[in-house]
Formats: C-alpha cells, sequence, structure tokens
C-alpha cells in the first residue's frame, strides 16, 4: 500500500514519520501527473505546492487551526 492510500484525513499526514515525507511528496506529484495528463490542465503550480501542503498539514492541527 502507497503512503498517499494510508491518507483520509489531515490527521493521517501527521502520522507519517518524517523522513517518509519526501516520499509521500513524490507519490502525490505522480498522481498530479497522471491525472493531468488524462485531463489536462495546469500543472507546474500544483507540483510546486506539494511540499508545501504537506507541510502545513504536518504542522498545524487542520481544520482546528484555521
Amino acid at each position: 500500500m502507497s503512503l498517499l492510500e494510508t491518507i483520509n484525513s489531515p490527521a493521517d499526514v501527521k502520522q507519517i514519520p518524517r523522513n517518509e515525507l519526501p516520499a509521500l511528496a513524490e507519490e502525490i506529484r505522480q498522481r498530479i501527473i497522471e491525472v493531468v495528463s488524462k485531463n489536462g490542465g495546469h500543472l507546474a503550480s500544483s507540483l510546486g505546492a506539494v511540499e508545501l501542503t504537506i507541510a502545513i498539514h504536518y504542522v498545524f492541527d487542520l481544520p482546528k487551526d484555521t
């Protein structure tokens, strides 16, 4: 099972060890590429936001901290 498949809520990101977060980012990037190549759309901005999004979910208690 991939790391991405284990995530069902923002809280699940906190359960992933920090050393595995780069692997999660890579899985997310691959999924974005798969979806965009089938459906079209903008790729660069999505790929650029992957690490930032993971970091926000890892550090903050979302949606409580909004």
